[in-house]
This record gives C-alpha cells, structure tokens and sequence, in this order.
C-alpha cells in the first residue's frame, strides 16, 4: 500500500526535480542549500524539521539522505547523513525496570490527566520527580536553568555516512537551538525536549 504523500513530500520532490542536488551529493558527499532556494518550494523551516524518522520525506528516505543546519536560519547541508539512533529492546542488556511516582495532590493547576502541551509535560515530569529520578538525584538537587531559543557559536562535528562511506567532517557556522527546558544537578545537565 503506497502512503500518502505530504506537502513536504511533494516540496521536496519538486525540489530534486529542479536541481542537480543527487548529481552533486552523488560527485561531492553532500550539496548546500540556502533557506531562500527552499522557500521556493515550501517554507523552510516547515521543510526541514524531521522529529522522527517517520517524517523524513520518502525522496529523502529512499536516497538515504537528510539535512542538518549549518547556519542560523540561512544554509543547510543535505547527505547521507545518520541523523537518528534506532533502539530497540534487545539493545538493552539489563531488564528494564518501570517504577510508579507518586502524584503530589497539592498542585491544583497541574491537571496530569489533561496533558495537552509540551510544557505541561516538561512540568508535569519535573515537579512530580521523574525527571530527579532519571537523574539520580533529589528535586531540591535539579534545577531548571534556561528554555527557549539561542543561537550556538561555531562549532564542528563528525556525523556516520549511513551508505558507509567516510564520516562527515560538519562544520556549523551558527545554529538556532530550541530548549524546551534545560535542567541542571550536580552531575547532570538535562536537555529535555518533549514531543506530544
């Protein structure tokens, strides 16, 4: 049963179609695109966030490819990037061990029943321990410390080459990072990001 195509899948497609983008990863590694040459298409930042694999555009998936910022708000970068871990349960080696929080009563503006928003549950996690608990540590021990959106300085990294070849060599110019909520203990610094 073929799916069904989404805006992005159709962007997207008629972005390969009007470039010679695969002909330049296939002879370069990679191809470089601004925000302006895919606003001609959809708009980008619409565009170019995949949260999950699932949301990858087929094009992309099929040619094993993927996009990274590299400048805030202005280029990309397109490749065989490996920009997602696959875990399954056999990748762990112990048995995982569920435990139940108790629920704090006494905050009547926390309905944890009727979650609907990322920061509720960001909150949610947070003031009735479970995020202290990932962390090994007390409530009182983690603090929240920043949220919001910054801009990175220059920094560089190594990505895998998901068709084997050499890693990639990344260097970021400037980057736009978005913390839902950045909580700090004694020996953790949580970046918590919460899709609902």
């Amino acid at each position: 049963m073929d799916e069904e195509k989404t805006e992005n899948d159709n962007a997207w497609e008629k972005l390969f179609e009007t470039t010679d983008m695969a002909h330049i990863i296939q002879q370069q590694g990679c191809y470089k695109i601004s925000s302006k040459e895919l606003r001609k298409y959809r708009e980008p930042r619409l565009m170019v966030n995949f949260p999950s694999k699932k949301d990858v555009p087929k094009i992309l998936r099929d040619n094993q490819l993927n996009i990274l910022p590299i400048q805030s708000r202005g280029n990309y970068l397109i490749g065989h990037f490996n920009t997602f871990i696959t875990s399954k349960p056999s990748d762990y080696n112990q048995k995982i061990e569920i435990n139940t929080l108790g629920i704090n009563r006494q905050l009547d503006t926390l309905k944890v029943n009727s979650i609907t928003r990322e920061p509720s549950a960001i909150l949610t996690a947070y003031n009735y321990g479970a995020l202290a608990y990932l962390c090994d540590c007390n409530n009182e021990e983690l603090v929240i410390t920043n949220y919001g959106r910054t801009s990175t300085p220059e920094f560089e990294f190594t990505i895998e080459n998901v068709c084997g070849g050499d890693d990639y060599n990344i260097k970021v110019e400037r980057s736009q990072l978005e913390m839902d909520a950045v909580f700090e203990s004694h020996d953790y610094v949580v970046n918590k990001k919460k899709k609902i």
